[in-house]
């Protein structure tokens, strides 16, 4: 409805409009109407749940019904609430534009039926979309190979993911390896995310094509139970591989059988803030809680980590284990580490004498840590696998009559020292 309202200018030039106190009246029913504050974009009504299409909560024997009803309120829907956790037998499909909101992680969600083994949620090019406030998770413990939570064909961007609890899961996300219309992450958060109980990754992103890019994660958490109750089989909590422009923030791995903490393969320019690893057993020889790897054969192709803040706490090595690993030209900035309550061999540098591989490390405090110098020193370069160590830089390596000889500068004097 269309309202008139006159206007004056005063002697100095200034608007005189006064608008009345009713302005957002309705005279077709004498109602006042607030104005809409942005309004939704389509017809879609907001508020919707899952429960207006006939989903039941908390009822195994209604799986197929849910899956049908939910699919179809997706379908219609830009905006859905799921007040309640709702069993599925079968993957729901979702997009662009596709707001997915539960009123709580324990309180709401969508649980597998005990013996699925596929997707929860299946998202196909989405941009501009959500997930928050549920949890996603399965019926039963039966580590399988297809239970990812949240699996991603095509490109996923522009899209937040937040407040998610994941539960007995093979992974809380993953991009399709087998997906004919490629797949890969760019400029998405993901943020508030814990998962329980995972087989093989609690996070595993690795672009099935172009990169993933411009993403920030940030107080993420993993746990597989305690020691005397946990999956025997190690697993890697955050495997990445070809992300790049990418930032960190508290990222937590925590009471699980492991090969490595992180593993980062062929990535760059990622920042890794405030990182914790608490309660881990390593499993396997010659790993690294922190693996960085480049791209075997091609110096110019390294991999890279920078990491801002670590703590290791009660770390277990039931092989001898390493704090940090940069194989294949790999590189890593890793500036105030704290160690303590370690158990077992734990060394800080791993490397192997292939590929152009650095560490530069800075305010590390350990107390549990057997070895400092890596396995192999010099890269085929002749420089040195471990750059910096704390207050010791170690610049250059020459060769000399009887031997190699590393030069250091120390308080202004250069000294050379046979190694």
């Amino acid at each position: 409805m269309e309202r008139v309202f006159s206007y004056s200018f005063d002697q100095n030039g200034n608007l005189d409009l006064k608008v009345p106190s009713n302005i957002f009246e309705d005279n077709s029913d004498g109602n006042p109407q607030e104005p809409p504050v942005e309004p939704p974009a389509s017809a879609n009504v907001i508020d919707v749940t899952v429960e207006d299409y006939g989903a039941v909560p908390n009822d195994p024997s209604k799986a197929s019904q849910n899956r049908a009803a939910i699919q179809k309120a997706i379908d219609e829907n830009n905006y859905l609430v799921f007040p309640g956790k709702y069993y599925i037998n079968a993957p729901l499909k979702t997009g662009s534009s596709k707001y997915t909101i539960g009123r709580g992680m324990r309180t709401s969600g969508v649980i597998g039926v005990a013996g699925m083994d596929a997707p929860l949620f299946i998202m196909e090019n989405g941009f501009n979309s959500q997930f928050s406030d549920m949890e996603l998770s399965y019926g039963d413990w039966s580590p399988g190979e297809n239970r990812n939570a949240i699996l991603f064909r095509g490109q996923i961007a522009h899209s937040s993911f937040k407040n998610l609890r994941f539960i007995s899961v093979t992974r809380a996300f993953y991009i399709d390896p087998t997906s004919t219309i490629g797949g890969n992450v760019f400029s998405n958060n993901f943020e508030n995310l814990y998962t329980f109980w995972y087989s093989k990754n609690a996070y595993h992103l690795k672009a099935r094509s172009g990169a993933n890019t411009g993403n920030v994660f940030s107080n993420l958490y993993c746990h597989n139970g305690g020691r005397d109750n946990r999956l025997s089989a190690a697993v890697t909590p955050y495997y990445f591989e070809e992300l790049s422009e990418s930032t960190m923030i508290q990222l937590n791995a925590e009471w699980s059988n492991v090969d490595s903490a992180f593993h980062f393969k062929y990535c760059r320019n990622i920042n890794l803030l405030s990182g914790h690893i608490e309660g881990l057993n390593m499993k396997n020889s010659n790993m690294g809680l922190i693996r960085v790897e480049g791209i075997a054969g091609s110096p110019s192709q390294k991999g890279s980590l920078r990491i801002q803040g670590l703590d290791l706490y009660n770390v277990s090595c039931d092989v001898p284990g390493y704090v940090f690993q940069a194989v294949n030209n790999g590189v890593i900035y890793a500036s105030d580490m704290n160690e303590q309550v370690t158990q077992g061999n734990l060394r800080l540098i791993h490397t192997n004498s292939s590929g152009e591989d650095y560490f530069y490390l800075e305010n590390i405090r350990y107390r549990s840590i057997s070895t400092i110098e890596p396995p192999v020193q010099l890269n085929a370069n002749g420089k040195p696998k471990l750059v910096k160590f704390n207050d010791e830089d170690r610049y250059l390596i020459v060769p000399g009559n009887d031997g190699k000889y590393q030069i250091t500068v120390e308080n202004g004097v250069i000294k050379a020292r046979k190694i």
